[in-house]
């Protein structure tokens, strides 16, 4: 009887932890996800992701989904959005190519600002058609 006794408690409490786990960590992971394309026509060509509010004082988070050249990459600072474009990134810079995900440092809401956005330069970009990024960023990590 104590055995039937431990045995449904322990089944309780999985389950419990399973309800958890499924309400609590898509809505963490997926707070705030912005989607992206950047699209570079040439080597050193800018782009800017779309501006978001920043709310917090954490790190941006971005991930690169896809590429259409293999060997394309763009290098990423964070920018702040005050009228103007500011770079907060204290000289930080981020690699990306497909399949790559960072969290940015930058001094955003240091600095007063309360927008964000991600300017890329693109390399190894297909001098004949450009070369198209996509993927996700989140201004506010919680």
């Amino acid at each position: 009887m104590n055995f039937k006794r431990v045995l449904k408690n322990i089944i309780v409490f999985v389950a419990m932890m399973i309800i958890l786990v499924i309400n609590i960590v898509p809505t963490v992971s997926k707070a705030s996800s912005k989607g992206y394309g950047l699209a570079f026509d040439y080597d050193q060509d800018i782009d800017y992701t779309n501006t978001e509010d920043k709310n917090t004082y954490s790190s941006v988070g971005m991930t690169c989904t896809y590429s259409e050249t293999s060997s394309a990459y763009y290098v990423a600072r964070v920018f702040g959005v005050d009228g103007e474009r500011f770079d907060y990134s204290h000289g930080y810079e981020y690699t990306f190519y497909e399949g790559t995900s960072q969290n940015m440092l930058n001094w955003v809401r240091e600095n007063g600002c309360s927008k964000a956005c991600v300017r890329g330069i693109g390399y190894n970009i297909d001098s004949e058609y450009g070369t198209v990024f996509t993927g996700e960023w989140s201004p506010d990590l919680y």
